[in-house]
């Protein structure tokens, strides 16, 4: 690429399948939507420090590309950028980073673990849905919004803390995540989403805060495993299949049974 480059145009490398290894020059300050989309051979790409933008899709469906170093000039990751970059393992984001925006690292089948930055405010709609190495991650504090499906479809994600100021967890946030095992939720939070916990077979306790009023249609719905369940009086709405083909345990009934007579006044 020229040293005089400033913007890599939209879809200027899109479908190259020769190109292996690209050094983008300091003075590069944008890199278009699907400018590399499609390098199925794409390994290595370096950064210059000027660049402000990574537009969506970039490198969207580059397969080989393995190792990423985010530029602190770029403070959000657009729509699908990283989409099915299955070989990528390891993303470096710097704190200054405050919004991944939808399916920004889905189907990166080999991430088994991202440091997201501290000023991290939102995680966009199925984020990192389909990461099927993903073992940890850490939410900070001032993520507000954790979108629907954001991690959903990673069997591999053993526990999740959602930051103190959610207010809502999202519909399909951690669907199908089999290996979970513990969640836990702030004392802000108010409802709880469709589908949230789906197919969540490994969960086995759940603690609901007081002040959550509305758990959604089938959002604990398969977690075969849930055999302890702390739901607050302040739940007023179950929507349709929210715990079925939950165990029918002792105390899970127990719980409906109080819930029943607080409602009744009984």
């Amino acid at each position: 690429v020229p040293e005089s480059t400033v913007k890599i145009p939209d879809s200027a490398f899109r479908g190259w399948d020769s190109l292996e290894k690209v050094i983008l020059p300091e003075g590069v300050k944008s890199i278009g939507s699907y400018a590399f989309r499609d390098c199925v051979n794409l390994r290595e790409i370096s950064l210059p420090g000027s660049l402000k933008s990574i537009e969506k899709q970039a490198f969207s469906g580059c397969p080989n590309l393995a190792v990423v170093e985010i530029p602190r000039g770029v403070t959000v990751i657009d729509d699908y950028v990283f989409f099915g970059c299955e070989a990528l393992e390891n993303v470096r984001l710097h704190d200054e980073i405050t919004d991944i925006r939808m399916w920004a690292f889905a189907s990166c089948v080999s991430l088994e673990e991202i440091h997201l930055p501290d000023d991290l405010e939102t995680i966009g709609l199925n984020a990192f849905k389909g990461c099927s190495k993903l073992k940890t991650v850490k939410i900070p504090p001032n993520t507000l919004l954790i979108d629907n499906g954001a991690f959903s479809e990673c069997p591999s994600l053993e526990s999740f803390a959602f930051p103190d100021g959610v207010i809502n967890v999202m519909d399909f946030v951690l669907d199908k995540c089999i290996k979970l095992k513990s969640v836990t939720f702030p004392d802000t939070l108010e409802t709880i989403g469709r589908y949230a916990f789906n197919e969540c077979a490994s969960l086995n306790h759940v603690k609901i805060p007081k002040g959550v009023s509305k758990i959604g249609e089938s959002a604990f719905e398969d977690c075969t495993s849930l055999t302890d369940l702390d739901i607050p009086g302040s739940v007023k709405q179950f929507g349709p299949n929210a715990f079925r083909n939950c165990p029918p345990t002792a105390s899970f009934r127990m719980l409906f049974r109080n819930l029943f007579r607080h409602y009744s006044g009984d």
